[in-house]
């Protein structure tokens, strides 16, 4: 059985979530840092999770041929590394026979998840970066998702200085770019990204809160899901004018277990609000009456579009037959106007969005899997009627989610993906 992306004539997945250095929204990143290799200077790179470091340092590698890179996972190293070996097998077949010890093009070393790395390390590639007798290493590049260096002393944060690059996530717009150009099939010269309703993107995007990666496999699970459910009459491959709607996105990733539960709650949250304004605006020239079939009627159609994409999915997943389409061709409506505002996810730093209550409940959830209120209470010394109201919070904040009851009867919590990254970079 081949995958999804075949019956769409795609040679490769185009939703592959793996490091690819076809970048979009990080053009100016790729030339400060090709200017600081040009330069043969030190710098830093850091950023959360899937914001996309790896791909940037694989396309910056590609685009510079004359020079060559000594690339180092330092998660994956071994305990009896060798720099000097890795060095000598960059030599190309002419240095070899030339027996030249080093290779002619100027080498390049980068660190990647720099944070493992041995301190010991990192002082041999500064002695062959620095050393005027030596100087193997023309520029050494370290990345990390922190943008706290914690394995190096001060000395060598000063010899940094302000060479340092921070790749926040990417704002909606490019994040729908992105989905834009890689569902692009030039053979065919089609884009499924037009398969996508516009509800159902602004879905997508924002579940994956800046995170390429998750949006990525997100509409995988997508595209993937009606392969396996319609295979030879998949809509989206046999239909022009088939859009995977709002509710229909919303309950695939249920199915794969993905938390939804606060993107729904913020878009009903978001008409009642858009719905007030709505009504605050057009009384002079609107009757209430007729404003409150507006709030009525916006609700309603939500509530009723979430209901029956509901069932449409629910139905695709344990009974409809393959040959039936997942959403019936009939005219659907798509949720109006529901353009939810967008996060300033770079400030949302964990001192800054957090008490310091808050941070210490969190740092006990995030040494365990999911814990109750009492567990949490006792782990930092706080009493239960306040530890009950941090939690309230937290839940506001979308920090923390319920997991359902422990094995003692009472309700679990844990942290959200959002909360995980933004601790990360503390």
């Amino acid at each position: 059985m081949f995958p999804w992306y075949k019956q769409l004539q795609f040679s490769e997945n185009p939703l592959d979530a793996r490091p690819n250095a076809k970048m979009i929204g990080m053009e100016d990143k790729e030339e400060q840092l090709k200017n600081f290799i040009a330069k043969e200077e030190l710098c830093f790179l850091h950023g959360l999770t899937g914001a996309g470091k790896t791909s940037l340092l694989k396309r910056v590698q590609e685009s510079m041929p004359d020079h060559t890179f000594v690339y180092l996972d330092a998660d994956a190293l071994p305990k009896d590394f060798d720099l000097a070996a890795a060095l000598r097998g960059k030599r190309t077949f002419f240095d070899m026979i030339r027996m030249r010890d080093l290779p002619t093009k100027k080498a390049v070393l980068i660190v990647d998840e720099f944070q493992a790395t041995d301190p010991r390390l990192i002082l041999e590639a500064r002695s062959r970066w620095e050393n005027p007798n030596e100087r193997q290493i023309k520029s050494i590049v370290l990345a990390q998702i922190s943008e706290q260096m914690k394995n190096v002393p001060g000395s060598f944060k000063d010899r940094l200085g302000n060479r340092v690059i921070h790749l926040a996530p990417l704002d909606n717009e490019t994040m729908k770019k992105v989905l834009q150009q890689r569902l692009s099939n030039q053979s065919t010269k089609i884009n499924y990204y037009d398969r996508l309703s516009p509800s159902a993107v602004d879905f997508l995007v924002h579940i994956a809160d800046g995170n390429v990666r998750r949006l990525l496999e997100f509409t995988d699970m997508v595209f993937d899901f009606h392969w396996q459910r319609f295979q030879d009459t998949n809509p989206i491959a046999h239909k022009e004018d088939y859009k995977v709607t709002f509710p229909a996105a919303k309950e695939i990733l249920r199915v794969n277990n993905i938390n939804v539960d606060s993107y729904v709650a913020q878009v009903e949250k978001y008409v009642e609000k858009t719905a007030k304004k709505l009504g605050k605006d057009e009384k002079k020239k609107e009757d209430k009456k007729e404003i409150k079939e507006v709030k009525t009627e916006m609700k309603t159609e939500l509530k009723q579009e979430a209901e029956e994409g509901t069932e449409l999915v629910s139905e695709a997943v344990t009974q409809i037959p393959p040959e039936e389409p997942l959403i019936v061709a009939k005219e659907e409506k798509e949720i109006p106007a529901v353009v939810l505002p967008e996060p300033n996810r770079a400030a949302l730093t964990f001192d800054k969005e957090f008490t310091l209550a808050e941070q210490n409940v969190l740092r006990s959830l995030g040494r365990h899997e999911a814990m109750t209120l009492k567990q949490i209470a006792t782990d930092i010394h706080l009493e239960i009627n306040k530890c009950n109201g941090v939690l309230a919070n937290l839940k506001k904040k979308n920090a923390i989610i319920s997991t359902g009851k422990s094995t003692d009867g009472e309700k679990a919590w844990q942290l959200t993906e959002s909360a995980k990254r933004t601790m990360v970079t503390k």
